[in-house]
This record gives C-alpha cells, sequence and structure tokens, in this order.
C-alpha cells in the first residue's frame, strides 16, 4: 500500500510538472480603445498643444488608464493607470512611448519629463532607471520631478517598447 501512495503522489508530480502553464498576461495598447483627446496648452499658450489618452475596456464607460501631456514641452501633466490587475505588467511603458513618440514628431521639446515626488515607483524604475530626478525638473517649473533626454530615448528605447 505505501509503494501505491508513493508510485501514484510520484506520477502525480510529474504530471502536474509537465501540464503547460499559460503565460501571464502582457496587456498591450491594441487590448483597449484608446480615445485621444487634443486641447489648448493654455499654460504654455500653445493651440492644440495638450494632448490626453483615455484607455478604455470595450463596452466600459470608466477610463483605465490616463495619460495628459503637453506635446511643445515635453512635459507628462498626469499619468496613472486606475486597474490594479494592469498595472505593473508593461502598460505604462506603451503609453508612455505612444506620448513620447507625440512629442518628438511635434519637434520642440528636448526633454521628457514630470513633476512628481521623490523615489516615485513608476518614474525612478521605468526603462532601466532612464529618467532621472532634477530639481527643478525642467526650466519652466519649480518643481522637483524626473526627467529624460529625447536623445537618449530615441538612442536606446525607440521601437522597442511595443510589448515592454
Amino acid at each position: 500500500m505505501k509503494f501505491n501512495m508513493f508510485y501514484s503522489s510520484i506520477v502525480t508530480m510529474f504530471l502536474n510538472a509537465t501540464r503547460p502553464v499559460a503565460a501571464p498576461y502582457k496587456p498591450a495598447i491594441a487590448d483597449f480603445y484608446l480615445k485621444r483627446i487634443v486641447e489648448d496648452d493654455t499654460w504654455n499658450n500653445v493651440h492644440n498643444g495638450e494632448v490626453s489618452y483615455y484607455l478604455f475596456r470595450e463596452n466600459d464607460r470608466d477610463a483605465l488608464s490616463l495619460c495628459r501631456f503637453r506635446v511643445e514641452t515635453g512635459q507628462i501633466g498626469l499619468f496613472y493607470i486606475w486597474d490594479d490587475k494592469i498595472r505593473g505588467k508593461g502598460l505604462g511603458k506603451q503609453i508612455l512611448s505612444k506620448a513620447i513618440g507625440e512629442i518628438i514628431e511635434h519637434g520642440t521639446a528636448d526633454t521628457v519629463w514630470a513633476v512628481t515626488t521623490d523615489d516615485h515607483p513608476f518614474w525612478s524604475n521605468v526603462w532601466y532607471k532612464s529618467f532621472k530626478p532634477r530639481d527643478p525638473v525642467h526650466r519652466s517649473v519649480t518643481g522637483s520631478g524626473y526627467s529624460m533626454s529625447l536623445d537618449h530615448y530615441k538612442s536606446k528605447f525607440k521601437n522597442t517598447n511595443k510589448n515592454e
């Protein structure tokens, strides 16, 4: 009897070990509906200078994420993912990469930056700590935050963040 129980547990362990395991869910922007809103940047007096991305699930009225940025200065004003189930899985990097692409396309900013707290969990770690703490973070503000040169982004990360 003991041998059979031992044999049975070995077979169960083998079957469990060889059973395929689903890969962890890695959300992509394409999995969601992206609503892009363009408004005037009244702070810097730039017509159509402020862009907001809202991500929604299909048939859902509540946004999962918001990224608001200014194309003229490179400022990321608001950036948040509300849904904990998709946080920390690379979606923020994809959204940020899309925003940076628009900032680069506009052609006036040389850095991308955000006014935020010290040791912010996203800005202090994203893309291998590429955003550096600065005080002030930009010549147009007095607050501290994180910034990254667009030349650094173009040389290291452009076209590499599609599913990070």
